[in-house]
């Protein structure tokens, strides 16, 4: 089959002589870009744009497709000559003025549809060398769609989908009618690639996954195809048909650009059987990369080859595949040319070629298998550095370690070996919520939390993370929950977030309060006026009832309730005291709180109950930290 390249209106363009392939016209409007070309930030506009350009087209007499790949983007097309030129007039017209009143429909569609399909673990895979970016990408959400707008969008449409960086292959030759000559004239958009990231040879991670996955990076080589295609044979024979141990043993290779691909070998497995899996994927791989394919299996390889060279599918793919070849800079072969290179692929090239790219392998598995496998490099997320500035210490058992934030970045660190770090410069994307929580995520794709109510005197986390990262890079993620339960079995035990005890029936003088202990600072709270000069505890039914709405309501709810009440900051507390009281055993009085907040005359608080007291130590502790004396 010999294949015709020439120009439609300026696109380069691939085809075959009429009759060479049987059945209706297919055609494909092939473009150089994909998720591999975007950032987190937009992560999806592609997608966005190709749904938007055939959102329009309705019922049609024809069959059609859009797909987006890590380096590409298709429309296709299959029927009668006039169908598959009207579609892609319809194609290029939407793409020169797409439709972005639908902008926030299809977005939401995009969201749906990214929901039910989740990320395969071949993107976790990606994600993992190459970072949330590039083509490591397809192992996370298309978050973007949360604030791309009609702008960006059309931006995108205007620097991607061009003349220059299309190209069209037809399964038959070029029909008269077809014209391509409204796409957008403009230069070859490609940005550089990110090179992946420094893993340890042979690198294991344990995941929430029920298969087991090995992969190598590889320069495309010509034996390393078939050698994995024989990688999976040995490996469904002796997996599923041998040890029954496995059903589905799949292969993948997946152009990641730069002149790279990923090849992906995965096999399922149950709980038990899941490390003679992974053994099992190591020894096919490593017995091919000592000894080779055998004899046998290389025969197998061409005739296989030979019987599927003379089916159409496998000129339609040679058609797509040297489309693609075209766009991302590699050379075009003819059939002549792919013959003879795969003619040529010997046993000892297949061993050569794997040998090499051994050095590469990342296995993925359940997390039955433990995070530490003998003879394997744990992927890790800690940092060998962390960030000077103001270090926060925990909240009660909210948290773990400290949290660092300063004028480079940000550091978690759970003890002195272990920390994870991101400096502001390498945020990728920071995902906000309205009730103050962020999200950052550096270029290896580690991630920092950062809950300001998990942390002492964190009020200000939110307005310093903002400060750091620059807006461009924030996605914002909704309002975010403000309440959680105390109880996780009882719906009515609703607190705020920020919430951490309440001290009920305490005394201020002789008016009865409620001191509720916030992250932020104290309220002090005024029962009806009145003296009291022994507290009893009221009812359960009464007491509960109260002490909900105390935790559950907002500040302005819980100083509305009374004129005299105060709301103390944390940061205008200079220190609290607690003094027991000496005769505690005789008097209603276990002890009281000295509030200095800078006044003339500390507040004294009298507790009333052992209850107070043990709460008081605790949580005032894990508010003020040293600032609490008792």
């Amino acid at each position: 089959m010999r294949l015709e390249w020439g120009e439609v209106d300026g696109v380069r363009a691939v085809w075959v002589e009429d009759g060479s392939i049987p059945g209706p016209l297919q055609a494909c409007l092939m473009f150089g870009v994909g998720r591999g070309d975007e950032t987190m930030t937009v992560s999806g506009v592609t997608h966005l744009v190709e749904h938007l350009a055939l959102h329009r087209l309705g019922t049609v007499p024809y069959g059609w497709n859009g797909m987006v790949t890590p380096v590409t983007t298709r429309f296709g097309a299959t029927g009668a000559g006039g169908q598959i030129a009207a579609f892609f007039a319809h194609v290029i017209g939407e793409l020169m003025d797409l439709p972005v009143d639908r902008l926030e429909s299809e977005a939401r569609v995009l969201g749906i549809e990214g929901d039910r399909h989740g990320a395969p673990q071949l993107g976790l895979d990606l994600s993992i060398r190459l970072g949330p970016q590039g083509a490591g990408l397809l192992g996370w959400p298309e978050h973007g769609l949360r604030r791309l707008q009609a702008d960006d969008v059309i931006a995108w449409s205007t620097k991607w989908f061009t003349a220059q960086n299309a190209v069209l292959w037809l399964s038959g030759p070029v029909p008269p009618e077809l014209r391509l000559d409204g796409l957008r004239r403009g230069g070859e958009a490609r940005r550089d690639l990110p090179p992946p990231l420094p893993l340890q040879p042979r690198s294991w991670m344990a995941t929430s996954t029920r298969v087991v996955s090995l992969s190598l990076i590889s320069e495309q080589q010509w034996g390393v195809i078939p050698g994995m295609g024989i990688a999976r044979q040995r490996a469904v024979e002796r997996l599923r048909g041998r040890d029954a141990i496995s059903y589905a043993i799949e292969y993948d290779h997946v152009r990641i650009g730069g002149g790279q691909a990923l090849e992906y070998l995965q096999a399922d497995g149950t709980s038990g059987s899941y490390r003679p899996v992974l053994d099992g994927l190591v020894e096919v791989l490593e017995e091919l990369a000592e000894s080779g394919p055998t004899t046998s299996e290389l025969a197998l390889f061409h005739d296989q080859r030979e019987q599927l060279r003379q089916h159409h599918e496998s000129a339609l793919s040679h058609l797509d595949n040297n489309a693609e070849r075209c766009l991302l800079g590699l050379p075009t072969l003819t059939s002549e040319e792919l013959e003879e290179k795969l003619q040529a692929v010997t046993a000892t090239q297949m061993r050569r070629e794997l040998s090499d790219l051994l050095p590469t392998m990342l296995g993925i598995g359940p997390q039955e298998l433990g995070e530490d496998l003998p003879g394997w490099s744990t992927v890790t997320s800690w940092s060998t550095q962390r960030v000077d500035g103001q270090c926060y210490e925990p909240i009660l058992s909210r948290e773990k370690g400290n949290l660092i934030v300063g004028s480079d970045g940000v550091s978690w660190a759970l003890d002195e070996d272990h920390h994870r770090t991101i400096r502001w410069s390498d945020v990728v994307a920071c995902f906000t919520w309205d009730n103050g929580t962020r999200h950052l995520v550096g270029v290896s794709g580690e991630a920092v939390y950062v809950v300001p109510w998990n942390w002492q005197g964190g009020h200000a986390l939110t307005s310093l993370v903002d400060s750091g990262v620059e807006p461009a890079r924030r996605i914002r993620m909704g309002e975010g929950d403000t309440q959680y339960r105390t109880d996780p079995k009882s719906p009515d035990s609703l607190a705020d977030v920020r919430w951490l005890s309440t001290l009920r029936g305490a005394l201020h003088g002789v008016d009865r309060v409620d001191l509720v202990i916030d992250t932020d600072g104290l309220f002090l709270l005024y029962r009806p006026k009145g003296p009291v000069l022994v507290y009893r505890p009221q009812g359960p039914g009464q007491g509960q009832l109260g002490l909900q709405e105390l935790r559950s309501s907002d500040r302005e709810a819980l100083l509305g309730t009374d004129a005299r009440n105060r709301w103390i900051p944390e940061h205008e507390i200079e220190q609290i005291e607690f003094v027991k009281n000496p005769l505690a055993r005789i008097n209603s009085r276990k002890g009281n709180l000295r509030i200095a907040t800078g006044a003339a005359e500390p507040i004294r608080i009298d507790l009333t109950s052992d209850e107070q007291v043990r709460m008081a130590r605790s949580h005032l502790q894990a508010l003020l930290g040293s600032r609490f004396v008792g």
